[in-house]
């Protein structure tokens, strides 16, 4: 990959959001284009903002559906889904909407980066 990865975070909880920005600080393989607390503020992102990968918590206030996957799949962009919950019949259908993985929040941060590098490949 020649250029960056352009890389949008959603999730309600600070502490994640500046976690993952402080690891892909120094990353010249990344860019974060924005993190932000909401499906919603990240569609706003998208209305001015090129963005590959998005990292979605799947467990916020808003709430994240199989709708809120499909309305960024349609957009083009490859999701990431990253959370503590791991109910199998939840991130499938989650996957059968579109989005190529998942991540817990439970695994490093290396194996979150190793997941954008296989997604911004095609795979899952």
């Amino acid at each position: 990959m020649s250029q960056p990865i352009r890389i949008l975070i959603v999730d309600d909880h600070p502490v994640v959001r500046e976690g993952i920005l402080h690891y892909f600080d120094d990353s010249t393989k990344h860019d974060v284009v924005a993190a932000v607390t909401s499906p919603k503020e990240a569609l706003a992102i998208l209305e001015s903002r090129e963005v590959d990968i998005i990292i979605l918590d799947i467990r916020m206030p808003e709430g994240v559906d199989e709708s809120t996957i499909a309305s960024f799949v349609d957009r083009g962009i490859r999701i990431i889904l990253f959370s503590l919950m791991e109910e199998s019949c939840v991130v499938a259908s989650f996957i059968e909407a579109g989005a190529m993985g998942f991540v817990s929040k439970a695994e490093t941060l290396e194996t979150l980066a190793e997941a954008t590098f296989a997604v911004a490949r095609g795979g899952r």
